[in-house]
């Protein structure tokens, strides 16, 4: 087991599937021959449940999705509540993998996440009130890491409750007890104001959703992007797609194309959020609705071959035009559709809205310079960072109800 461990450390999956493959045959052969996988044989202090854990964990970074199921099940079934050691095979994490793994979703999703839930809070109420001193400034006591794990657990039970379950006449009683409970156990975490946010744009409530979702920025947005209380890169994705979904375009754009971006230039998901963000900025302002200049007004910066016209030299550089939204649009979208095609990328929704949106830009601005969606991402400023903050901060201080 030593062995497996530090081979997947190292990230040598194919020696530790080797050396978990072959633990799992020692452990096999020690049980008796009719043993139908309800004994957690032990051998040498380690469990058969222990060994299945691990297991399948591997099988799922080597992508054998279906076996790991099977044997995280067998581990599951060894220890029913995760109250066992870890060398016998406790904790929760079996139950987490399966509520994942779930063919049927919903509930039963729901049932495996509640199992790893209980282990977290049994943990948490044996810990007790004993003292768990910091080893090191600014480092996680291990109570306040299960803390931030459960309040995790409670967000990913409230995002399965929102999507699977949303039709369930309980829906927005249990996401309501769920996102109370995380925030109570980790105030700290931008994941819980983020997933809190979901929840209220579910109830279509906003300002909440808006001043959620930004307490959930103020967390994390200045600090250096190899800070431990930055979220997940995954998770900052889906915060720049809520950012849009509380229309708020200009955040959107400022995450995606100076934090995200910086960080994987290769991120379809993400030159499509930036696209998009940029594109709402514009298309708002094209109609008027946020410095008054019209459609009308505008199109004198624009030949009528739909070229551009170049910007007066004394203009003031704040004042940013629908034109310039636009551009850094099409320069976004250029380069998602050119990354989508290069990597094969499979969500072809995401493809087709993203050239649905370039269309529109192009057949205003005329097509993109030669080169324009190749420029170093780590060079580039986006030139309307920042416009419109100040505005749009005022909405995000509202208090919760």
């Amino acid at each position: 087991m030593n062995a497996t461990v530090a081979a997947m450390t190292q990230g040598d999956v194919d020696s530790a599937l080797t050396s978990a493959r072959a633990a799992y045959a020692v452990i096999a052969s020690a049980g008796s021959e009719d043993d139908d996988n309800s004994t957690n044989t032990t051998v040498d202090g380690i469990g058969k449940a222990a060994v299945c854990a691990l297991l399948g964990e591997i099988l799922l970074e080597n992508g054998d999705v279906e076996v790991a199921r099977q044997v995280l099940t067998v581990a599951a079934n060894l220890d029913t509540d995760g109250t066992l050691s870890d060398a016998l095979g406790g904790g929760p994490d079996k139950y987490f993998y399966l509520a994942q793994l779930s063919e049927n979703g919903g509930r039963e999703s729901v049932s495996w996440f509640e199992r790893g839930a209980a282990a977290l809070r049994s943990r948490l109420q044996q810990a007790g009130g004993e003292a768990d001193e910091k080893s090191e400034e600014g480092e996680k006591t291990a109570v306040e890491e299960t803390r931030d794990k459960l309040a995790q657990v409670l967000c990913a039970v409230a995002e399965v409750w929102m999507t699977d379950l949303s039709f369930e006449p309980d829906c927005e009683a249990q996401c309501e007890a769920l996102v109370t409970e995380a925030s109570l156990l980790a105030p700290t975490s931008p994941d819980v104001w983020q997933t809190l946010a979901s929840v209220r744009v579910s109830q279509e409530r906003l300002p909440d959703a808006r001043a959620a979702v930004q307490r959930s920025l103020d967390l994390w947005a200045d600090l250096p992007p190899d800070h431990p209380a930055v979220p997940l890169f995954s998770v900052r994705v889906g915060l720049v797609r809520l950012l849009l979904t509380v229309d708020w375009a200009e955040k959107a754009a400022h995450i995606a194309t100076t934090r995200l971006l910086r960080e994987d230039d290769e991120a379809v998901e993400v030159w499509y959020l930036a696209g998009y963000a940029h594109y709402l900025q514009g298309q708002k302002l094209r109609e008027g609705g946020e410095d008054g200049e019209s459609e009308e007004k505008a199109k004198g910066k624009i030949r009528e071959d739909g070229e551009e016209k170049m910007a007066d030299q004394d203009d003031d550089s704040s004042d940013h035009h629908w034109q310039d939204y636009w551009r850094d649009a099409r320069r976004c979208l250029g380069r998602c559709l050119k990354e989508f095609k290069r990597q094969s990328y499979e969500d072809e929704r995401l493809g087709q809205h993203a050239k649905e949106l370039l269309d529109d830009v192009v057949a205003v601005l005329g097509p993109a310079p030669e080169g324009e969606d190749e420029e170093d991402e780590g060079e580039w400023v986006d030139e309307n960072d920042g416009a419109d903050d100040d505005s749009e901060d005022d909405d995000g201080d509202e208090d919760m109800e």
